[in-house]
């Protein structure tokens, strides 16, 4: 018989919400991310106000190599600091080509 202080796993199940980070919209690169995925807990009903900012390491210079750590992931809820996880680059990036340099160093220089 499971302790009245500690919920059984049906009543942890219903009470808690599991979201994927992609369902908050964070992360819109197939190179960057986290290794393993991300799924994030809260309380159930609260869903809507989990918030989630990433703070990148700029510029982004390549080459970059697979597990090198470009930002950081804040998610907060109800407007308060929930979690902090590192976002890492999931593949290497190499060096673009001369055309891609040259375009890449325009826009560097106008902050497009």
């Amino acid at each position: 018989m499971a302790s009245s202080s500690v919920p059984t796993k049906s009543e942890w199940l219903r009470a808690a919400e599991t979201l994927s980070i992609a369902a908050v919209g964070a992360l819109a690169l197939n190179w960057a991310g986290f290794p393993a995925g991300l799924y994030v807990t809260v309380p159930k009903g609260q869903g809507a106000s989990l918030k989630a900012r990433i703070e990148s390491l700029q510029p982004l210079i390549a080459p970059l190599h697979a597990g090198q750590t470009l930002g950081t992931l804040n998610l907060e809820l109800d407007g308060k600091p929930y979690h902090s996880l590192p976002v890492v680059a999931l593949e290497d990036v190499a060096v673009a080509g001369i055309i891609g340099r040259a375009w890449d160093a325009l826009r560097l220089s106008i902050k497009w």
